[in-house]
């Protein structure tokens, strides 16, 4: 868990983690430095066990602390990230970890039903209409955070690449589990996101036109960052579909990075946002695209 003066949500938060079923949980916490009672509330949850550990940290921002804490647990737990502010259904981790059993690297996740400050319901996220795959984590992130469970050996693979400079940790997480591993998808709500003026990230709706190169940009470069990281990590070999693609929006031409966009098989959930941002993308990319 990373706080940051979240005194009017955390103790919500505390005890919705506090009584999950059928599950033994120990929280890490990481503190950037709040003003308000935030400190002495989880020393309370300290001191009755359920957290193990509460330190400062430099870093800023979710995505850095979460790297850190991630690098920094037993590497033989399953591992979830929490938000300090959202409120957890009492099965949430027993049912995403019953669905992230595999023998091989795996993470789960589901949908989100959202509150506001007064836990009224004013929102729910869509369900998935494609399968979550490395095609689709290309340039969409389907696998919110804070509903994230990770197997055991997931987190053994993702301690292979460290703490990388990405701009978000759960669609980095998605990318790698999705072409190292399995990504399993629970079809139903497991927690209440809490949706206020203080949200790290809030609402993500659909893509407006003149923010796709934004986000495209963000996206390519998490995976010229994937590409780099794997040069030093032999085993893991990525499909010759991403190389392939990653190698040519490194061209120097024009028109290379613009059919590489149009014929690469990544895909957002619905096939209109597809289109659109397949086609503004790639009309972009024909007059600017800085090479990673």
């Amino acid at each position: 868990m990373a706080t940051l003066d979240g005194e009017y949500y955390l103790e919500k938060q505390l005890e919705s983690i506090q009584n999950q079923e059928k599950c033994d949980v120990t929280v890490h916490v990481i503190d950037n430095g709040s003003t308000d009672r935030t400190l002495e509330i989880l020393n309370q949850y300290f001191k009755n066990n359920l957290i193990s550990k509460v330190r400062s940290s430099d870093s800023r921002g979710a995505t850095k602390v979460f790297f850190e804490l991630l690098n920094e647990v037993n590497a033989e737990s399953y591992v979830a990230f929490s938000d300090q502010d959202d409120i957890w259904d009492v099965d949430k981790l027993r049912n995403l970890v019953e669905n992230c059993v595999s023998d091989k690297p795996a993470m789960s996740f589901s949908n989100r039903r959202y509150i506001n400050m007064n836990e009224d319901i004013i929102g729910h996220d869509s369900r998935l209409k494609k399968r979550p795959t490395w095609k689709n984590a290309l340039i969409q992130n389907v696998a919110p955070g804070n509903t994230v469970v990770l197997n055991s050996k997931a987190v053994t693979l993702l301690k292979l690449f460290g703490s990388v400079d990405v701009d978000y940790y759960d669609s980095w997480i998605y990318l790698v589990l999705s072409m190292f591993g399995d990504v399993k998808y629970l079809d139903r709500e497991t927690i209440s996101y809490r949706i206020h003026p203080k949200n790290a990230v809030g609402l993500r709706r659909f893509i407006k036109l003149r923010k796709i190169t934004t986000i495209f940009d963000s996206y390519m470069s998490q995976a010229h960052t994937l590409s780099k990281v794997l040069s030093d990590i032999p085993q893991l070999k990525p499909p010759k579909e991403f190389s392939n693609f990653i190698r040519t929006m490194s061209s120097k031409y024009y028109l290379r990075r613009f059919y590489a966009v149009i014929r690469c098989p990544m895909y957002r959930q619905s096939n209109l946002e597809t289109f659109i941002f397949k086609m503004g993308i790639g009309m972009c990319l024909l007059f600017r695209y800085e090479r990673q």
